[in-house]
């Protein structure tokens, strides 16, 4: 049994040794945006009142402009209410947003289509082709927040990683110990 103990702990020691040598580096190229891990949640919180935010504000305009325009509105109204999109225009937005972001940014299950980097970039393209100009850079905001999200999702992994191995090191380590201490005594005594 010592021995078996022996072999598993230098093995784990040695899948540590390699995880504490590559997974920094790893986490430096697949992490730009990392952060402390004790402060994830509260970064994830963050993005959530981001995201929530840029909907709002957009919403917020185009109701408070569909209201000023009021539902006789004539060519001759002022242009920034004519170059405004419209509440109709900004609906694939919104729809995105409650079906697709907000969920993904609340949770922490897996959503396929923006947990891939590749996917969500071909989502929020085609919601660009959907949506008027003005509203481009709130996607793109919408869609750096989703990318920093998939970022945290990835640090966690890695995070859990990197500590992981030693719940399985560490007490097969103090077992090696007290066992090699017992063996050590039986073979003393005879």
């Amino acid at each position: 049994v010592v021995m078996i103990l022996l072999i598993v702990v230098v093995a784990s020691g040695v899948f540590g040794a390699i995880l504490q040598h590559y997974m920094p580096n790893m986490m430096t190229t697949q992490v730009q945006a990392e952060t402390i891990f004790e402060q994830i949640d509260h970064v994830r919180q963050q993005l959530v009142t981001e995201a929530d935010a840029l909907i709002t504000a957009v919403m917020d305009v185009n109701i408070a402009l569909a209201v000023a325009a009021g539902p006789g509105a004539s060519l001759s109204a002022p242009v920034e209410l004519q170059s405004a999109p419209r509440v109709e225009s900004i609906a694939p937005l919104r729809n995105f947003y409650l079906i697709e972001v907000r969920p993904f940014l609340e949770s922490r299950s897996r959503n396929v289509l923006l947990s891939n980097r590749d996917q969500a970039r071909a989502a929020f393209m085609g919601l660009r082709t959907l949506l008027p100009a003005e509203v481009h850079e709130t996607t793109r905001s919408l869609e750096a927040i989703c990318d920093e999200e998939r970022q945290l999702r990835r640090q966690t992994v890695l995070h859990h990683w990197l500590h992981g191995w030693l719940m399985l090191h560490v007490p097969l380590s103090l077992a090696l110990l007290l066992l090699g201490a017992v063996h050590a005594a039986v073979a003393l005594r005879y």
